[in-house]
């Protein structure tokens, strides 16, 4: 889940808020910094309005059936493999996939590709079944998906011409911005909140164009096809600048 938008994940797509939820406590409050997280957590959520575009994205629908699917899997894990393990394990697994794609080694790199977002899949799982959550488990699994995003996407640059290059710059700035406009937004409030000051009981973060599900499928064609990358990199990119205004706009009426 990446750039874009995330539950995952994301989410990467692009919200990084849900992404580290999957791996941090489960406790309304916790110690420390962990506090002003989880009081952010309560106070800060996706708005589901039925009828949006938000309600018919791949992950809102795949969701429990993807939990199912990986439910066998997580209980052979749980108590054996610790979800960082398999953090680490999956971005080992991202950045041989970016490598093999760089070399146009396309079926190799989607398998790689494929496998890196199962074990992104699964280490939320396994902490939450064995009891290990935690703030750094979020923060650590967020890291590698950034880190794999972005290795991808240069594997697929390093592919091509220079109109690829100059349409995975863009790309990757898009994602960036994105997630620093979300980044930016939630740091300020839970710095208010913690300094006690007056604002916003509910935020509400609408969720992006492309979510977890989308932004693999995208990230998958990409690695086939490479003749559909300038335009899909574009496309990409444009889901995410609309995104961005989503936030700006969100940033103007409430800071």
């Amino acid at each position: 889940c990446w750039p874009i938008s995330c539950e995952c994940s994301s989410s990467c797509g692009g919200d990084p808020f849900l992404a580290m939820s999957r791996r941090s406590h489960a406790q309304s409050v916790v110690p420390g910094a962990g506090a002003h997280y989880n009081a952010l957590r309560q106070r800060v959520y996706y708005s589901q309005h039925s009828g949006t575009h938000r309600d018919i994205m791949l992950d809102s629908v795949l969701r429990k059936p993807k939990d199912r699917l990986l439910q066998p899997i997580t209980v052979a894990l749980a108590g054996h493999v610790s979800a960082t393990a398999i953090t680490l394990t999956g971005l080992a697994t991202g950045i041989l996939a970016a490598m093999l794609i760089g070399f146009d080694l396309r079926v190799g790199g989607l398998v790689l590709w494929l496998l890196n977002r199962l074990f992104d899949g699964l280490d939320g799982a396994v902490s939450r079944l064995d009891g290990t959550q935690s703030d750094f488990g979020g923060y650590l699994d967020l890291m590698c998906d950034v880190i794999v995003y972005a290795a991808v996407a240069i594997g697929l640059a390093a592919g091509g011409g220079l109109e690829t290059w100059v349409a995975t710059a863009i790309m990757l700035a898009a994602f960036y911005i994105n997630i620093t406009s979300w980044l930016l937004i939630s740091a300020i409030i839970a710095r208010r909140h913690a300094e006690g000051q007056d604002g916003p009981t509910t935020v509400k973060i609408h969720r992006g164009l492309l979510e977890g599900t989308e932004t693999i499928l995208v990230y998958s064609v990409l690695i086939l096809l490479p003749e559909f990358r300038f335009t899909l990199m574009l496309a990409a990119s444009a889901a995410a600048f609309y995104s961005i205004g989503e936030r700006i706009i969100l940033a103007r009426r409430l800071l």
